[in-house]
């Protein structure tokens, strides 16, 4: 499972992807919908809020390793 998310001024793109066999996709487009749900109608946990903070902390960390980071900064 892996999403991404593209942000703009004035919309953006939720991209999930799930790989599977094509007979469980019934069930993991059911579980995407039922998470996609919780994230728009039910607030994050503390723990969750934290995971999520701790992991984009570590994502711009690393992406700031890179060399075309370097070469701007």
């Amino acid at each position: 499972v892996y999403s991404n998310l593209q942000t703009f001024f004035d919309s953006g793109v939720l991209t999930i992807y799930v790989g599977c066999p094509m007979k469980q996709s019934p069930v993991a487009l059911r579980l995407i919908e039922d998470a996609v749900i919780r994230l728009c109608t039910q607030k994050l946990g503390e723990d969750e809020l934290d995971d999520v903070k701790e992991s984009l902390k570590g994502t711009l960390i690393l992406g700031s390793d890179s060399s075309e980071a370097q070469m701007q900064g």
